[in-house]
């Protein structure tokens, strides 16, 4: 596979993708994937995307021949209707032609201009009209906010796409520059007066949604962050909640985590708004709520650990990334975390199992001789008659016990040998397994209450007698 070939039949789908209505984005998409295998960077495709005099000698018929080759390694059906092409352009058309070949990198259809909107263009800008249509997919190199012809609407926009593709944050705008919706692709107008905060807003009335432009802006930050986080540009904290005590737990994801990220990416039969990638496999869905949720059959039956973010908070803090809800491998607070290496040291020390699923463990003292030991729990405690699971601990014997009076499956110390009764492991108070069931039997918890009764009155003696009563 030669390097120059594919650069070639890259440049020519990028030429086809601005002449033409057709949508390239799995052709493109493809391209790219072949070429970042062969050692292109990042930065030098964005450079292939925008370089316009490269693509300038591609004849419609070379372009057509790499884009049969392209589908044809892709595994992707041949259209059998020629292209529609466009030879020349004015500045709104340009501009038009950018933000489309944008929308469509995105996995998006791009929206048509109105009449309205394609008299913004400001008279004097006929020379750069004349440009355009000599260098096709050229851009106009400012329009500045007085060149308005119609006030904006109330709608704000808090990103634009710049004429490079970028999602830019109304704050670090250029006023110089010009911006696109989006949602809808539509020329934007920054507003950066000294009253209100800086932000975009549409040059004209628009039929541009703002539930559409918070969820496809918000899917679009998501995956430039992860992008720029590959490359230890920015930092991401996820807030998620300890999988053992259900407290919040706020984690700093690596860098090493993803390496680049795809926006409506399929996973089995489920899109999702975006997925992140690592070294070409998927590790994490990011889902955006705004108006709709995750589905019940989607959460449950996704391939891939996931989160739900909520639009509104993306586009306010979107380094700090707090769920709505989420699937994800399991998370130990510090605390949790430090309880569960003393398990395993105890563990170690006694050369005691902890992998079986069906039993739980806690680290408690021998009443005997004062060590720490594993107590287990498993499901048919307390006094269980039936044999524990297999394997079963070498800790758990069936032992006779004069309180209970008979034998019963316990726990023993693996040093001295006492046995743990199962009043002290399961049913005391601070029991460190006081929040797992237990089978209890009628006549247990009878004598549980009698016992309770026994005590409040005790209690209320002692009371009385302190009162001089």
């Amino acid at each position: 596979m030669e390097k120059s070939d594919e650069i070639s039949k890259f440049q020519a789908l990028m030429s086809l993708a601005i002449e033409q209505r057709d949508d390239l984005t799995a052709e493109i998409r493809y391209q790219k994937g072949v070429l970042k295998s062969l050692g292109l960077t990042d930065g030098e495709l964005l450079d292939l995307i925008h370089d316009r005099h490269a693509r300038a000698p591609i004849s419609t018929g070379r372009a057509q021949l790499a884009l049969a080759a392209v589908r044809h390694a892709a595994g992707l059906p041949a259209h059998s209707s020629p292209p529609t092409i466009r030879r020349s352009w004015s500045p709104a058309q340009a501009f038009d032609e950018r933000t489309a070949q944008y929308m469509r990198a995105s996995g998006r259809a791009p929206r048509s201009r109105s009449p309205a909107e394609s008299r913004l263009v400001p008279q004097k800008h006929a020379a750069e009209a004349q440009e355009a249509r000599l260098a096709p997919g050229a851009m106009p190199t400012a329009i500045k906010q007085t060149d308005a012809l119609q006030p904006p609407i109330a709608l704000q926009v808090p990103y634009g796409v710049s004429q490079h593709g970028d999602l830019v944050p109304a704050r670090d705008a250029d006023a110089e520059a010009v911006y696109a919706c989006p949602g809808c692709a539509g020329l934007l107008v920054l507003h950066a007066g000294a009253v209100r905060a800086k932000h975009f807003a549409h040059k004209a009335n628009t039929a541009c949604n703002g539930e559409t432009l918070a969820h496809i802006t918000a899917k679009l930050l998501v995956a430039k962050i992860i992008n720029e986080h590959s490359d230890s540009k920015t930092h991401i904290t996820l807030q998620c909640t300890c999988s053992k005590c259900e407290s919040p737990v706020q984690r700093e994801l690596p860098h090493s985590a993803f390496t680049d990220s795809e926006i409506e990416e399929r996973i089995g039969p489920y899109v999702c708004d975006v997925v992140a990638f690592k070294e070409g496999t998927p590790v994490l869905a990011v889902e955006i709520f705004n108006s709709h949720a995750v589905g019940g059959e989607k959460a449950e039956q996704l391939e891939l650990p996931w989160i739900e973010l909520e639009a509104a908070e993306v586009l306010a803090d979107p380094f700090n990334w707090r769920p709505v809800q989420m699937r994800l491998k399991p998370t130990l607070c510090l605390d949790c975390k430090a309880e569960r290496a003393e398990l395993e040291r105890v563990a170690a020390r006694w050369k005691l199992p902890l992998s079986n699923p069906l039993y739980v463990a806690a680290v408690a003292p021998c009443w005997g001789c004062k060590e720490k030991i594993l107590w287990y729990w498993w499901q048919g405690v307390p006094f269980a008659q039936e044999k524990p699971p297999e394997p079963v601990p070498r800790t758990l014997q069936f032992r006779f016990s004069k309180m209970y009076g008979g034998k019963y499956w316990m726990n023993i110390c693996p040093g001295c040998r006492a046995p743990q009764g199962d009043n002290f492991v399961f049913l005391a108070s601070d029991s460190p397994f006081s929040k797992l069931p237990i089978n209890e039997t009628q006549e247990m918890k009878a004598s549980r209450q009698h016992q309770n009764a026994a005590v409040v009155t005790q209690f209320m003696n002692v009371i009385k007698r302190n009162l001089g009563s």
